[in-house]
């Protein structure tokens, strides 16, 4: 005797063209709203940090941590450009130095031994100081 065979597929509605469209324009302009969030979020000042009024050492932190970062690595030609920049900020650079000396954490440069970014740190500050005299 032969079993039935059994058709375990259901059978689909029709496809409502409309319905289709709508939703589709839907994602896109929740997308488009997701990505003008984004956007407005990682904004940029368009003004330079040079040029900028009423700098403080917080808008000078990512130097620093870039510094350290790079020269970790080994990359001391980018470690370099950081000096740079800071040297253009005379005494604010080397205060955001100094606050890294006293204390001043920051997550990224958790992977550097504490005796090895003190080391860097001065002599960055050291650096800064030379330009800065």
């Amino acid at each position: 005797m032969r079993e039935t065979e059994h058709d375990d597929t259901l059978p689909l509605a029709p496809l409502d063209e409309e319905e289709e469209r709508q939703r589709r324009e839907a994602l896109r302009r929740e997308q488009e709203e997701q990505r003008d969030l984004l956007a407005a979020m990682t904004r940029r000042p368009t003004v330079p940090l040079e040029h900028r009024e009423n700098l403080s050492t917080s808008d000078l932190e990512h130097f620093v941590i870039n510094y350290v970062l790079d020269l970790s690595a080994g990359h001391r030609d980018r470690a370099c450009l950081h000096v740079l920049q800071l040297q253009t900020f005379g005494a604010l650079g080397i205060e955001t130095v100094e606050e890294f000396l006293q204390g001043k954490r920051d997550p990224a440069l958790r992977s550097v031994p504490p005796t090895t970014l003190r080391r860097y740190l001065r002599y960055l500050r050291d650096r800064i100081q030379m330009m800065d005299s």
